[in-house]
């Protein structure tokens, strides 16, 4: 038999080649297009002004980053309803219905009632987290969800980072690429066990809570810690039941 002639092993390059051919290339390039064109305004500062001169003693003009959230979540539905259909394993509240809520309900409670910030700007991060969950760990990670874990998480952190438009000081450079890449391992990873993009936008919460007005006070750091070990219990306590999840997710497709 000639070389030529050989059969293939169905693994290496005509493998790796499969897989890639069932990502939907163009579609995320049209989502992630949206979701930049939308959020660049915001991210790149622009509307900061006219947000606290518009909306003053609300979080809009605390936190003009707000609406760049709309971003992801609508460049999401835009491609869910039009693009090519994909198969569908992420939901808002995901499998293990009860520990999701939990979980996301957690960090709202604690923050409220140690961090010494109120009930709003608790619930508004939550909000927030969940239009840019909707298009990074929900979206996008069903759209690239026949690439290996390492790979997924590592375009994602590649289209998320410069999401931001954030490139003025070292640590832009540096330092948040870093965390960007470490949260898309951490949120991914969640949102992966649970199906649930709440889940990854109660973590994406708590980070806001605790970074967005530079570095923590002790009582927002020990909301944190409490959050997280109220997270740790509850993943010990209530464990999703993975024959559930991978039932789930093998039946669930894209409408």
């Amino acid at each position: 038999m000639s070389m030529d002639q050989r059969p293939s092993s169905g693994v290496g390059t005509d493998s790796t080649q499969a897989v890639g051919q069932q990502v939907a290339w163009w579609d995320i390039g049209a989502f992630y297009a949206i979701a930049l064109l939308i959020a660049a305004p915001f991210n790149a500062g622009v509307t900061d002004s006219w947000l606290r001169d518009t909306f003053p003693g609300t979080p809009l003009a605390e936190w003009t980053f707000l609406p760049a959230a709309l971003g992801p979540a609508l460049a999401a539905t835009i491609l869910r309803t039009w693009g090519r259909r994909t198969p569908r394993h992420m939901t808002v509240l995901g499998v293990g219905v009860r520990q999701n809520l939990f979980a996301s309900i957690l960090p709202v409670v604690v923050f409220a009632s140690i961090g010494g910030i109120g009930v709003v700007l608790p619930c508004v991060a939550l909000v927030y987290a969940l239009g840019e969950e909707l298009g990074w760990r929900g979206y996008l990670a069903d759209a690239l969800g026949s690439l290996p874990a390492s790979a997924r998480y590592g375009l994602t952190a590649l289209l998320w980072w410069p999401w931001h438009l954030r490139f003025e000081t070292t640590f832009d450079w540096v330092g948040f690429p870093l965390i960007v890449l470490a949260s898309c391992w951490v949120l991914g990873h969640a949102a992966k066990e649970t199906n649930s993009v709440l889940v990854a936008a109660a973590m994406h919460a708590a980070v806001i809570l605790l970074t967005a007005n530079g570095p923590p006070t002790g009582s927002l750091a020990l909301a944190g810690g409490i959050t997280l070990g109220g997270w740790i219990l509850a993943g010990m306590l209530f464990p999703v039941d993975p024959s559930l999840r991978d039932a789930e997710s093998g039946t669930r497709a894209a409408p």
